[in-house]
């Protein structure tokens, strides 16, 4: 018999194959073992000595489960907050191959015979450009094109798993999701889309596509995501999946990304997607040339005199103990007036061109300028749509585009940081 341990642990190929030697072994020694109920290692190991099987040169049963139970990945813990950290090596891999039968002609610019190898995971010719500002992420070229509505289903996947593990655990090790049919539905399908019939054989479908994205990094590449246990035709949606992640160096620190926001934006489209990824490497990147604190598109407005000095309640200069002027809207003496006024700081958010909307919004190849001109024309389009729904705000300046943060809260006493 089994141990009941063992048959709740057989959920991959190894374990499997682990238990079908297991139990061969087993069948030699159950003449011996009549009667007896087999309930754990301890068990086992005793019914090998007492029954003789080491004299009469038996195999011992469990010296496979094991080697399989320590090749499994450690069980990682998962990320719950609806805020999570993207991770920052992303901004610095790059796709490692194209799956160039998938790309259907007309998609790519004339290249003739390649007759070079890719080039960091980029065919020559299509290598981002170094001057674009927006970051350019993995998966911008290796990535299936998305058949119907929403992004890449593929992608969306790929990115879901790379956030689901808690930052404790990006430590480049292998780790272990269990994943819930029902809590990849709520990413891929967040709007109770989902229909078993139809869309099962695409999330299978895009699953396995995960083994063919790599990233080139460090020198090498990268198989991040690798599935386990896939759903089938009678899985339920509180069955658990299982897919192995692992981390590139560095990954426990990244920009913030509202997920509730990207799995709306995910089903919409590619390019809001695309965009709402790109923006929060952006945005971090203001950040940190803004001392830390986030760029917002707007301020409360306080009580200051010309020169910007906060007027304290007494109608006062407020100055600090060095003897300089306190500018900072957020000190405690300042006067909020219930209004809002414009954020100096917004200008460390770059002015977007015609070109890095399109990569914003699509990806760095290099297109023909009519091509361009569509790309940055439908993720304006897009943008717009973003900042009626409330997750951007956009500034105008001689045909570029400033996207912004919104201030958070209407309430002027949630100070964010």
């Amino acid at each position: 018999m089994t141990p009941a341990f063992v048959q709740r642990s057989a959920d991959d190929e190894d374990m499997a194959a682990a238990r079908r030697e297991y139990d061969a072994r087993m069948t030699v020694l159950q003449p011996e073992a009549a009667g007896q109920e087999v309930r754990d290692f301890g068990t086992v190991d005793r019914l090998y000595w007492d029954s003789g099987g080491h004299e009469a040169g038996y195999k011992h049963p469990y010296p496979p489960l094991t080697l399989a139970l320590l090749k499994r990945p450690k069980t990682g813990r998962m990320e719950t907050r609806p805020t999570r950290i993207l991770p920052q090596p992303l901004c610095r891999a790059r796709p490692t191959q194209l799956q160039l039968e998938d790309v259907q002609e007309g998609d790519l610019p004339s290249l003739g015979v390649q007759t070079q190898p890719l080039v960091n995971g980029w065919l020559p010719g299509l290598e981002p450009s170094s001057q674009s500002i927006v970051p350019v992420l993995p998966l911008e070229v290796a990535q299936e094109h998305s058949s119907g509505r929403g992004a890449s289903m593929t992608a969306r996947l790929w990115f879901l798993c790379q956030m689901a593990l808690h930052v404790s655990e990006r430590d480049g090790k292998e780790r272990r999701l269990r994943l819930t049919l029902r809590e990849i539905v709520s990413v891929l399908w967040p709007n109770a889309g989902w229909k078993k019939g139809k869309d099962l054989p695409l999330l299978r479908s895009a699953m396995r596509r995960l083994y063919e994205l790599g990233v080139h990094y460090d020198r090498a590449e990268w198989l991040l995501v690798r599935p386990v246990k896939l759903p089938t035709c009678d899985t339920r949606l509180d069955d658990t999946l299982l897919i192995d992640v692992t981390s590139l160096p560095g990954s426990e620190t990244g920009p913030l990304i509202d997920t509730a926001m990207l799995w709306d934006f995910g089903a919409r489209g590619g390019v809001p997607w695309r965009a709402w990824i790109r923006l929060a490497y952006l945005w971090d990147t203001a950040k940190a040339a803004n001392g830390g604190k986030r760029v917002y598109d707007t301020r409360p407005e306080v009580l200051r005199t010309e020169d910007g000095t906060i007027i304290d309640q007494h109608g006062r200069p407020v100055i600090d103990q060095h003897g300089k002027p306190v500018k900072k809207w957020n000190d405690s003496r300042a006067i909020l007036t219930g209004h809002r006024e414009p954020n100096p700081s917004a200008e460390r958010v770059p002015l977007l061109d015609a070109m890095d909307l399109a990569i914003l919004g699509y990806d760095a190849s290099p297109v023909p300028p009519q091509v361009l001109r569509e790309r940055a024309k439908q993720t304006r389009e897009w943008l717009r749509k973003m900042e009626r729904l409330g997750a951007v705000k956009l500034e105008s300046e001689d045909r570029s585009l400033r996207i912004l943060q919104p201030w958070p809260c209407a309430c002027d006493r949630c100070r964010p940081g």
